[in-house]
């Protein structure tokens, strides 16, 4: 994938970041200076998508990587394509990181923390509103539900919350009837006589 450019006054902020993620990295610093070049533009374009992942604003990415937004874009597209076809060939040949890569490619394409990861599964909802719902208590489908329709409305505004509400009921199963209750309630008046 694309990797970003780097600057002189990147490379403290990337010595830094190897230094507190010592024993994290996978691969060392290279001594070659040209492979070096390479490496910290592999570095700072994982920081880059982890800013992202950790809801970093859009402005603040750009502005701390001298990118644009079509930039920030274009990179998040790139490792989505790549998490897409990592999770494919997990499905085929190992099936155990299946679940965790596709947790991880909806986080990066929506930029959100897995905590988010039930309410941006709700139509309408992205970072920003999920962001909203969960910093206020609500953290789950079932908890949008049980906050009512009003609340919601005061955080995410009534035409979404008409959007996710309305997707919310067709996933209720409604109950089935008691004994001794009309089985027959929901058919029509002429085949409850047949």
């Amino acid at each position: 994938m694309p990797k970003l450019y780097v600057r002189n006054t990147d490379r403290g902020a990337l010595d830094r970041m190897i230094a507190a993620h010592d024993g994290e990295l996978w691969l060392d610093l290279p001594r070659d200076e040209e492979d070096q070049e390479e490496y910290y533009r592999a570095l700072n374009t994982a920081m880059l998508l982890s800013d992202w992942a950790d809801e970093l604003p859009d402005a603040r990415i750009c502005e701390r990587y001298s990118v644009g937004p079509g930039d920030v874009y274009g990179m998040v597209e790139s490792v989505n394509w790549l998490l897409h076809a990592s999770g494919e060939l997990s499905r085929m040949f190992a099936t155990a990181f299946y679940p965790r890569v596709r947790e991880y490619e909806t986080c990066m394409k929506n930029g959100i923390r897995r905590e988010l990861l039930p309410l941006v599964r709700l139509r309408g909802i992205g970072r920003v509103r999920a962001r909203r719902l969960f910093n206020n208590g609500i953290t789950s489908p079932e908890a949008v539900l049980a906050a009512g329709f009003d609340q919601i409305t005061k955080l995410i505004g009534h035409g979404i919350a008409e959007q996710v509400f309305a997707q919310l009921e067709k996933t209720v199963k409604k109950p089935a009837p008691s004994p001794g209750e009309d089985n027959m309630a929901g058919q029509s008046t002429l085949s409850r006589f047949r």
